[in-house]
């Protein structure tokens, strides 16, 4: 037979960055920026201000930074929803600084009040310093406990207390401060947070902390750019705020690989794991003789509902899986009421006391036929509170139907015993009686039930067990043996005319023998 390869063919590397937004989001800002120098240009002088790149890279850094917040707000993963807050906070404070801060530095004089370009200077600070802050606690992994929603609403609180401090004389100062150079020593100053914030980051061994640490290297050059060239330098300015469009789309990156790619992809394996083994449990289902099997849910309300049935069900049963699935019920309807309320109790103690449940009862299948089930299953409960049992159903008519036929011939050879002038017994190799008609009993003067399992030397003289103990070996060596038995009773002496054959010669041997 000529050999078949089915393994799939191996996939084409792909390029590490071919789909990462902050790659998508750099191309975009980069396009447009590369129109908007000309189209600056076309508007005249006093367009530069208003319709220039400065403004344009401002306005994709706070939309990025909300895209952060956004993101860190809807962690699928409920264990790094905590991590995930410090983002909320930190970069939500930082978007609101960021955006005030464009307001305030792009809006035409005529109407902002006096010392706008103070305020638009301390805000713009704090926000780099609150962005310093949430990288370095980021690094040291801290958490936030509580719901998002509760951390959004105190990055608020903390944006209203800067606004406050934004009206009294502190943006003057700071913007009047060692003569107006404050600026450049604060840029430095955050440098160095920067760096050990991302040697502490790339440390981390994961990817999303090598992401957040290349995020705060680009913060770090932004703010060597500053803090060497100036902000308001034709070179230093857009450099800057090129560097914090790049340093945003990688935080973007990071929370979105972190918070959405990585646990989606966890849950299509999850899936896909759970399609192989349904799959597996389907064929293994279909090829068991006489069995199906199934899972059902109990939910915390009291309802209950099959989860898995196997196809083989409609051989046994006579109905479809999804019929089933879709409806309990139609299963339950097919138990004889004969034996619905001993189905009913062995659920209930199962459920009651978490332990297997066995179960044997009667159907009538769609056919109409009359079917003996036997049901096996084990309980298991989850973390919400609902219970699951995974069980077999076989159908046992056969079984059932056998054992009847052989109850009703041992009763029928019994029946036929009793009549036998004689004393009848059957003995098993251990010599202990298997069945006794009341003719030997009485000879014995016992009842039948008393000698049922007695071993013959517990009933018989010694002396009388001494004699029969070779024909009881020839007899279970496979021959039969007749003898004349001689028995000194209450009555005198008796002589009994005694055949002790072997049942049935088999590969192990005699089983029982006749007496």
């Amino acid at each position: 037979m000529p050999h078949t390869n089915n393994s799939p063919r191996p996939r084409r590397a792909r390029w590490p960055l071919a789909d990462a937004p902050a790659l998508t989001v750099v191309l975009v800002v980069a396009s447009l920026a590369l129109v908007m120098v000309p189209m600056g240009r076309m508007l005249g002088e006093g367009a530069q201000t208003q319709h220039g790149l400065e403004p344009f890279m401002e306005l994709v850094a706070v939309l990025l930074g909300l895209l952060v917040v956004s993101v860190s707000l809807h962690t699928l993963e409920a264990s790094e929803q905590q991590r995930a807050n410090v983002l909320v906070v930190g970069f939500g404070i930082a978007a609101a600084c960021n955006f005030l801060h464009g307001v305030l530095a792009h809006s035409t004089p005529v109407h902002m009040p006096s010392g706008s370009a103070n305020i638009s200077l301390w805000l713009s600070s704090w926000a780099r310093v609150v962005e310093v802050i949430t990288l370095v606690l980021t690094a040291a992994r801290t958490a936030l406990p509580g719901p998002p929603k509760a951390w959004l609403a105190a990055a608020g609180a903390g944006l209203l207390l800067l606004l406050v401090s934004a009206l009294g004389p502190l943006p003057g100062w700071f913007a009047a401060a060692a003569g107006g150079g404050l600026r450049q020593y604060l840029a430095f100053t955050l440098a160095a947070g920067l760096a050990v914030a991302a040697v502490w980051l790339h440390r981390g061994n994961g990817p999303r902390e090598r992401v957040f640490a290349w995020a705060a290297l680009a913060f770090l050059c932004g703010e060597l750019t500053v803090g060497l060239l100036g902000g308001h330098s034709q070179v230093g300015g857009p450099l800057a705020h090129a560097l914090r469009v790049v340093a945003y789309a990688l935080l973007y990156q990071a929370v979105f690989d972190a918070g959405i790619r990585l646990p989606f992809a966890r849950v299509q394996e999850a899936e896909r794991r759970l399609r192989e083994s349904e799959g597996r449990l389907t064929l293994l289902g279909r090829n068991l003789p006489h069995s199906v099997l199934f899972q059902v849910v109990r939910e915390v309300d009291g309802r209950t509902r099959f989860a898995h049935m196997g196809d083989a069900v409609e051989r046994l049963n006579g109905v479809r899986a999804q019929d089933v699935m879709d409806d309990p019920k139609v299963l339950y309807r097919q138990v004889l009421a004969e034996d619905i309320g001993r189905l009913r109790q062995a659920e209930r103690e199962s459920f009651l006391t978490m332990s297997s449940m066995e179960a044997v009862f009667r159907v009538r299948r769609t056919d109409g036929q009359v079917r003996w089930m036997h049901l096996s299953s084990s309980p298991r409960g989850l973390d919400d509170g609902r219970v699951v049992w995974d069980g077999v159903q076989t159908d046992i008519t056969a079984h059932h139907e056998a054992e009847e036929a052989a109850h009703a011939k041992e009763a029928l050879m019994a029946a036929m015993l009793r009549q036998v002038p004689g004393g009848v017994a059957r003995i098993d190799r251990d010599m202990r009686v298997m069945y006794v008609n009341e003719q030997q009993a009485a000879w014995l003067r016992r009842s039948a039930d008393e000698l049922q399992g007695q071993r013959l030397q517990e009933v018989l003289p010694p002396a009388l067990m001494q004699r029969m103990q070779p024909h009881f070996d020839k007899a279970f060596s496979g021959q039969t043996t007749v003898f004349e038995n001689r028995i000194e009773g209450p009555d005198g002496i008796q002589v009994r005319h005694t055949t002790i054959a072997p049942e049935t010669v088999g590969e192990q041997g005699v089983p029982a023998v006749v007496v």
